[in-house]
């Protein structure tokens, strides 16, 4: 009786010991570990429903005017949920009109208007009755539009909608849908490597006058100085050399047969298995300096150099491969944003692009653009410069050109042309302050949207896949995206756009982070059926007898002798 009680409490101290801490132990070690997540207001996420609040002051003469200005921007404005406007009302003061009415400039007049009002804060705008105008609508550089008389209302609704807010293209900022102006702008980023490639093909043929380094910071660096709410930009300029850009339909194609072959050792093996199927007949021939080349003809035509070449649209891409293997891209996870000076070689100058309705593009300069990649401008040299073999670009024509480009490229769009109003030009590369504001609202909508996709697309990748590890980072991370997404909605309605955008992109690039965590494919390679088939058959063999022998342990502690001792 002692050995049988010693044998049945030592397989009690087994059996504890297995389920006690062993299936714990198991369980514990092999389970998926996540962080606590925030799945409800991630899943509450609508990102068809944010809108950004901006404030539009109309000062005018009187009352009956203010009203109707601000009664008909408010009636059209009510058709768009991605903009609200918050309307105030004024009358100018006595001072203030005198003035306006007696200065002749229309920026002696911002200055004016500027001395009683704040125009330089983010995300306002003024709309300012002036009655020596020469259009119906004026508007310039500043956050203010300058109006003649009631009669103007209209053209002032249509001006603050396709030039000031253009609500389509913040709708396109928030949509998952690309829209014309999203597919040509790059996508939301902190910072961006802006390069300037002077592509001099053939350098012992012509000397080149052309400082890239100070063009870059004469005029790209003012450009984007105005842009540092938005990103950091780091800029660059380099030179390649001896990389030409042949224009030709197809490259040349020369074959040469140089082998001893005989077709009907091999291909006739082959097909003689195939008799039930065809009738083959073999031949073989031997071709000696076959050239295939479609080189473009040049086009004659009425000026110094009596022709032009035409650098076709199904061409250019093939410059663009061309730099993209010679060019020497910073080492960054951040986009770059190139900007292209190819000297057109003398021997093929001048090159004017043809369009894709095979059109010749009537240009000051001859310039391109490709979609989130950058711009090429042709330097065309002149036949004396030629002659000489000293080109000197046009800096200012060139430069004024990738600025044109660069805009495009960073978000902000062409102005159409509205009957009675008048867009001031542009007297230097510096943006527009009310430019900036629409940049942005584009950026801030278009990185909320995106931050609540990522995270959408992470809750939802959670619930199917079990195996994915949430770790502590990858919890802050998402943690503090779903926060500053809460915050900048909130900042939106409010109409504080300049945090807004901050608290965006603080949530943009947590939910990158977040959604791109390589700790997040740690056990994708460990699915359950594998975890499964490699412990069951550790398990299996011990848990026979663990098992088998709890029928006899049950029955011994409740005083039932063994089948063994009913032997006995």
């Amino acid at each position: 009786m002692e050995g049988e009680a010693n044998r049945m409490w030592a397989s009690t101290s087994f059996v504890g010991v297995l389920l006690i801490i062993g299936v714990p132990l198991w369980w514990k070690t092999t389970e998926v570990y996540r962080v606590a997540l925030p799945y409800d207001k991630i899943n509450a996420f609508d990102t068809e429903s944010h809108f950004i609040t901006s404030e539009v002051t109309v000062l005018a003469n009187d009352d009956q005017t203010a009203n109707n200005i601000a009664d008909l921007l408010k009636k059209e404005f009510e058709q768009f949920d991605v903009i609200k406007l918050k309307i105030n009302k004024q009358i100018l003061t006595e001072n203030l009109r005198n003035a306006l009415d007696k200065v002749t400039e229309e920026q002696e007049a911002l200055e004016e208007v500027d001395a009683v009002f704040n125009t330089k804060l983010h995300n306002s705008f003024y709309v300012v009755q002036r009655k020596p105008l020469f259009k119906d609508v004026w508007i310039g550089t500043e956050r203010v539009a300058f109006f003649r008389d009631s009669k103007a209302a209209p053209i002032v609704v249509e001006a603050l909608k396709n030039w000031i807010y253009e609500p389509s293209v913040l709708h396109g900022a928030r949509s998952e849908k690309a829209d014309a102006a999203r597919q040509v702008r790059f996508p939301s980023e902190d910072g961006f490597h802006v390069v300037l490639s002077v592509v001099h093909p053939k350098p012992q043929n012509m000397k080149v006058d052309f400082t890239a380094g100070e063009a870059v910071e004469d005029y790209i660096g003012s450009f984007v100085d105005e842009l540092t709410d938005l990103h950091n930009f780091t800029l660059k300029s380099q030179w390649l050399h001896l990389l030409e850009f042949k224009l030709q339909t197809a490259e040349l194609v020369t074959l040469y047969l140089c082998v001893n072959l005989n077709v009907a050792d091999y291909i006739g093996s082959f097909v003689d298995e195939l008799t039930d199927l065809h009738n083959f007949t073999l031949k073989s021939q031997w071709l000696h300096l076959l050239e295939f080349k479609l080189q473009t003809a040049e086009v004659l035509e009425a000026s110094s150099w009596g022709r032009h070449f035409p650098a076709r649209h199904d061409l250019l891409p093939q410059l663009l491969t061309r730099l993209e293997e010679r060019a020497a891209t910073p080492v960054s996870d951040k986009p770059v944003v190139n900007l292209a000076l190819y000297v057109v070689p003398c021997d093929v100058a001048p090159l004017a692009i043809y369009d894709s309705r095979d059109i010749r593009v009537m240009s000051p300069v001859q310039a391109f653009m490709s979609p989130k990649w950058g711009g090429v401008v042709f330097g065309n040299p002149t036949k004396t410069e030629c002659e000489q073999k000293h080109y000197t670009p046009d800096v200012k024509l060139i430069m004024g050109t990738f600025i044109s480009q660069l805009r495009k490229l960073l978000g902000i769009t062409e102005k159409v042309k509205i009957p009675g109003g008048h867009l001031e030009p542009l007297w230097s590369v510096v943006p527009r302050r009310w430019e900036v504001d629409t940049l942005l609202r584009i950026r801030t909508l278009e990185q909320v949207s995106s931050a609540e996709r990522s995270l959408k697309s992470l809750a939802k990748l959670l619930g199917e896949i079990s195996n994915i590890v949430i770790n502590d980072e990858v919890g802050a991370s998402i943690n503090h995206a779903v926060d500053s997404i809460h915050k900048s909605r909130s900042l939106m309605i409010s109409g504080d756009l300049l945090n807004a955008y901050r608290q965006s992109q603080q949530a943009f690039l947590a939910a990158e982070t977040a959604f791109m965590e390589p700790s997040l494919l740690a056990l994708l390679y460990f699915p359950d059926d594998q975890k499964y088939a490699i412990y069951i058959p550790l398990f299996l063999p011990i848990m026979f007898p663990v098992i088998l022998s709890l029928k006899n342990l049950i029955d011994w502690f409740r005083g039932k002798p063994s089948r063994k001792l009913k032997t006995d």
